[in-house]
């Protein structure tokens, strides 16, 4: 058979118009398209999936039955899952952990993707379950004290502070207040007095510190009475809790007392680094403070902690946090410490354990505009340094308390006087726990 060459353009033509292996072909069938895992279909392809992270997934403090809210999330907002790993120690359900006993609570936050997104990388954190802190009262200053031959009328300024830290407005049925030991100034004869509350003012009063960052010498008492008032060394695990809640700008210094060279305190009065901002570092100076050894500069050691903040703290709010059972070998030189204080601007706030010498710590804080901490157990300390953090920023938040005693049963014994002191003990309900309430009293006795 001849062929024109008419129908030889023609047959090619048509062989292209029915090809079957050109790359533009509108009509392909989906349905023969295979992705790899991760991509997806879109059109007449495959697309890569996004990838996601975990963002936000911390565990805070874990205090047996203290339930708290897991706030993890996707970076494209997908919803996070948690799976607990450790379920005699923690539950979840939801987003909601709640400690069950003390022990290791693991977690880990889980967002498996969606036919566009690719799933996260799982994110596994654990965290000690303790007991709760213990709530704790912090006094601030004795505003005025009134006595007349018939009642007394004393004013006073605390800090109220619950078992996280947080500041409390305490309503006068949380005070215990009957059947307090006075000694009576004039004879030291003991009488009992019952008190009531009456009022309780937590909007007027006036910090401190202006709010903004601090600079704070944390200066540790290592003397030996520390080995018996403090064998565990949670004065240094508080250290470290309020190194974990400085902000970003806050800075802080470690030093101790007193010499003792096997112990890395070459001098009675030793410092570890300079201010700084950097947590870690501050961490490793508490870590090098020594062990428990030696006599209690207490009072030198405050006024070189006072004098170095003033010169090195580079912050606006500068105070020297004290952290003493108060018994000192120097208890003469208290009143240069205070007198440095208020000529330099820099407040002590001594932490006080059960067994000190309360009566001279309260009046350092009293004197310096400070603030007296008492601890009377050990996990008060980590509720101490949280709040401590927050007054030193500018953000406590005290209450006066006004208080009134009948005196008409021993009137003969309260003459016009001065300069006089009472050494009281008293106690609040806070988060159901009866805090006492420690300090010396100073009053005048004037005619109404």
């Amino acid at each position: 058979m001849k062929y024109s060459i008419l129908s030889v353009l023609v047959g090619s033509l048509l062989l292209v118009g029915c090809g079957g292996g050109g790359g533009s072909d509108t009509n392909q069938n989906t349905s023969d398209l295979k992705c790899s895992n991760t991509q997806y279909i879109e059109g007449q392809g495959c697309k890569d999936k996004s990838l996601q992270s975990i963002l936000d997934f911390n565990l805070p403090d874990l205090i047996i039955g203290k339930k708290v809210t897991l706030n993890a999330k996707s970076n494209l907002g997908l919803k996070v899952t948690y799976n607990n790993q450790t379920p005699k120690v923690c539950s979840i359900s939801g987003n909601i952990l709640t400690p069950l006993k003390e022990g290791t609570c693991t977690v880990q936050a889980v967002q498996n993707g969606n036919e566009k997104i690719l799933a996260a990388l799982p994110l596994t954190l654990s965290k000690k379950v303790g007991e709760a802190n213990l709530p704790v009262t912090a006094f601030r200053n004795d505003k005025s004290t009134i006595l007349s031959p018939i009642s007394a009328i004393i004013e006073n300024e605390f800090y109220f502070i619950g078992s996280d830290g947080t500041f409390i407005n305490p309503q006068p049925s949380d005070f215990k207040l009957e059947a307090i030991n006075w000694t009576i100034p004039n004879s030291n004869r003991i009488v009992q007095q019952n008190f009531i509350v009456k009022t309780i003012d937590c909007s007027s009063t006036t910090e401190t510190f202006a709010k903004g960052a601090y600079s704070a010498m944390m200066l540790f008492d290592r003397s030996g009475s520390m080995n018996s008032n403090d064998p565990n060394d949670e004065t240094l695990t508080a250290g470290r809790v309020f190194v974990d809640v400085m902000q970003a700008n806050d800075q802080a210094m470690v030093s101790a007392f007193p010499k003792s060279t096997i112990n890395n305190r070459p001098n009675e009065f030793n410092l570890y680094g300079n201010f700084s901002s950097d947590k870690n570092n501050i961490k490793q100076a508490i870590n090098s403070v020594g062990k428990p050894d030696g006599n209690t500069p207490l009072y030198a050691s405050i006024i070189s902690s006072i004098d170095y903040t003033s010169k090195n703290g580079s912050n606006i709010n500068k105070a020297v946090l004290a952290f003493t059972d108060g018994i000192a070998s120097d208890k003469e030189k208290i009143n240069i410490a205070i007198s440095n204080s208020n000529r330099l601007g820099v407040p002590i706030f001594p932490i006080g354990l059960k067994d000190g010498d309360s009566s001279e710590l309260s009046r350092i804080a009293r004197e310096t505009k400070g603030s007296f901490f008492y601890a009377i157990d050990v996990k008060q300390l980590s509720t101490i340094y949280k709040s401590l953090s927050e007054i030193l920023r500018g953000n406590g938040r005290s209450c006066k308390v006004t208080l009134q005693t009948d005196l008409s049963d021993n009137r003969a014994e309260f003459t016009q006087s001065t300069n006089k002191i009472w050494s009281l003990t008293r106690s609040v309900n806070i988060d159901g726990v009866s805090v006492p309430i420690v300090w010396r009293q100073n009053f005048d006795v004037v005619a109404l």
